[in-house]
């Protein structure tokens, strides 16, 4: 995937060792029985070519999502539907020149999460309508053993993004109950509906999360935003 590189690549541990994320260059040594990749926040450029890889990432998303409900592993495979219906809304975002999309990209060109998000047209709030890491790495799948770190990695660009373009509230709704946790360990806050932060916690945020916390899927610990009213327009299973 071609695009404006969002922050600098950091590398994720699998498990063997305590969770982290560093700079490209990596920490001296892999922890034991570690495993780790590479990730790049990329802004996609609208080509054709990222089009068809993000509509591929969607198809590919829910076929898992399937495979998973028939094993009855049934919160990951709605997961992974979601995940699916994620990848078209950033394909049709691209599509439509609209704003925004960031995209997880690892060392082998594989989408390992997306999140979007855009400012209401008066200029008075942000709201993030989708967010998703990929179905292997939600805590919800077969895998036992997910990356960490991903989904914070693509909310510190997008919050970094938004707090130097517009400094304005920003909204979401989340997938589910167990989602709500990711967002409320970074702040996000109600009373009633929806989460929020206001641009001064938004830009702590920002700055919090340029020095990378960890995130935790098995926990519960993972990024999935889900504006459903606007995916009920595309999507069957909401």
């Amino acid at each position: 995937m071609i695009g404006r590189a969002s922050c600098p690549p950091a590398i994720y541990w699998r498990s063997g060792g305590r969770s982290s994320s560093a700079p490209s260059g990596g920490p001296s040594g892999l922890p034991a029985g570690g495993r780790c990749i590479t990730i790049t926040i990329l802004a996609p450029d609208p080509t054709p070519e990222n089009i068809r890889e993000l509509s591929t990432t969607a198809r590919r998303w829910k076929a898992q999502g399937i495979r998973l409900t028939g094993k009855g592993e049934n919160t990951g495979g709605y997961r992974a539907v979601f995940a699916g219906d994620v990848a078209f809304a950033a394909a049709d975002g691209l599509r439509a020149h609209a704003c925004c999309v960031l995209a997880a990209q690892d060392q082998l060109d594989l989408v390992r999460g997306l999140i979007l998000f855009f400012l209401h047209s008066d200029g008075s709030k942000w709201e993030i309508p989708f967010a998703t890491v990929d179905p292997d790495n939600q805590g919800g799948s077969l895998n036992r053993d997910p990356y960490r770190g991903i989904g914070t990695e693509l909310l510190g660009a997008a919050v970094a993004d938004m707090s130097t373009t517009a400094c304005t509230r920003l909204e979401l709704e989340t997938l589910d109950g167990a989602a709500e946790e990711f967002w409320r360990r970074r702040g996000f806050h109600n009373t009633t509906e929806p989460l929020h932060m206001t641009c001064p916690e938004m830009r702590a945020l920002a700055a919090r999360l340029a020095h990378t916390e960890t995130d935790d899927p098995l926990a519960g610990d993972v990024l999935l935003a889900d504006a459903k009213a606007s995916r009920r327009a595309f999507s069957l299973r909401v």
